[in-house]
């Protein structure tokens, strides 16, 4: 929990599952890792049709 600003309490609300603010993972960056997979999924998902576009002027 960020104590420099307390409007942020609600930080860390999906550590319940595993082990919760002071547990294991409560010091893990695991929002970097989670966002860097959401838009590599993102890429893949939304843009397709523009990189097999783009794959097949060559």
């Amino acid at each position: 929990m960020n104590s420099s600003a307390s409007w942020l309490n609600w930080q860390g609300y999906l550590l319940g599952p595993i082990g919760g603010k002071d547990g294991t993972w409560a010091a893990a960056n695991l929002g970097v890792i989670i966002a860097l997979s959401v838009g590599f999924l993102g890429t893949l998902l939304f843009q397709k049709g523009d990189i097999r576009l783009q794959e097949s002027i060559d």
